[in-house]
């Protein structure tokens, strides 16, 4: 099978991303609060209204909605509706997905509105909007299911301060054939199947599955005892052993490096969780932040004080840590 739409851009770097994309599904709280938005802000347009208690970014989401004519603007509105990409030249699927959102304006020319993150939008998370592959598919499929002539895709990525609309180019009958092309270019997958090689790069840092890719952690794991037998050997160390080793050291070195990067995004994650929603609750104990006296640096309060400096005391800075603590 090819892979879905949210895979199609990493697939097109590394043949391993739709590999895990089929196997790991994304549960993060990130995740989940982005879902949420996306929950309220689709039941707005499918009932009219926002429901109860609705988050500011949905807020913010369904007043520009509504600032671009809402339903009443549009011939139709589809909220979440599956889509299927076929191959004209043979009838056969070639990958389905859903939109958030997408819309068959009165000249008949298609709308497709996905609702992101602003915060994967600010990372550069984000495949620039004219070469979005899930996007671009969706778009194909419904031009030509509909047989519309042009269309435009939008992304608005959302946050508690508002949105920020970014806006596709007009693409035309023209451009359809070579969106096809794009989505038949990306490998098919057997997600049960054994692991796909990884290709490493900068796209690795936009793939959510990466915590579970071996190339990703740990490089240097395999050649580990190959590369490192000859160091505890008797005698001389060869040339090429010792070359060998330095290569698995700088990838050793690079992968931990890759590894206390995810450990500072997770801890970033929490520490902002603990601070918003309250300490993490785990049967007796609790995780979260715990107020600090500072520490002062220079000589001690009594060694001023003996010398008739009291002027220079000063209290050490309060702070905050952040780990376990018992109930």
């Amino acid at each position: 099978m090819r892979p879905r739409p949210s895979s199609l851009e990493l697939s097109l770097h590394c043949t391993r991303a739709p590999w895990l994309d089929a196997r790991f599904l994304e549960r993060t709280e990130a995740a989940q609060a982005g879902s949420s938005v996306d929950s309220e802000i689709s039941t707005a347009i499918a009932t009219g209204d926002l429901p109860i208690g609705a988050s500011q970014a949905a807020r913010h989401c369904w007043d520009w909605w509504r600032s671009l004519g809402g339903v009443e603007g549009l011939a139709e509105v589809h909220v979440q509706g599956l889509i299927s990409l076929t191959d004209p030249e043979d009838g056969s699927e070639l990958t389905r997905g859903t939109p958030d959102l997408w819309c068959i304006e009165q000249d008949n020319s298609i709308l497709v509105v996905d609702w992101k993150k602003a915060e994967q939008w600010r990372a550069g998370l984000l495949p620039p909007v004219n070469q979005n592959p899930q996007l671009l598919s969706y778009l194909a499929s419904l031009m030509l299911s509909r047989r519309a002539v042009r269309g435009r895709v939008v992304v608005v990525p959302w946050d508690d301060d508002g949105v920020y609309p970014q806006w596709s180019k007009t693409f035309t009958a023209a451009d359809v054939l070579e969106i096809i092309d794009m989505v038949k270019s990306a490998p098919e997958v057997d997600p049960a199947g054994p692991e796909p090689q990884a290709t490493m790069g900068d796209h690795c840092f936009r793939c959510y599955r990466r915590r579970h890719c071996s190339a990703y952690l740990l490089p240097a794991a395999d050649p580990m005892p190959k590369a490192l037998a000859p160091l505890s050997a008797p005698g001389e160390l060869a040339r090429a052993d010792a070359v060998a080793a330095l290569v698995w050291m700088a990838e050793a070195k690079a992968a931990l490096k890759r590894g206390q990067d995810l450990v500072d995004q997770v801890d970033d994650v929490l520490r902002a969780h603990a601070l918003q929603c309250g300490p993490i609750v785990d049967g007796s104990k609790k995780w979260g932040p715990t107020p600090t006296k500072g520490r002062r640096s220079g000589p001690s309060v009594e060694e001023l004080e003996q010398s008739g400096r009291s002027e220079l005391i000063k209290i050490g800075k309060p702070g905050v840590r952040f780990g376990w603590t018992k109930l």
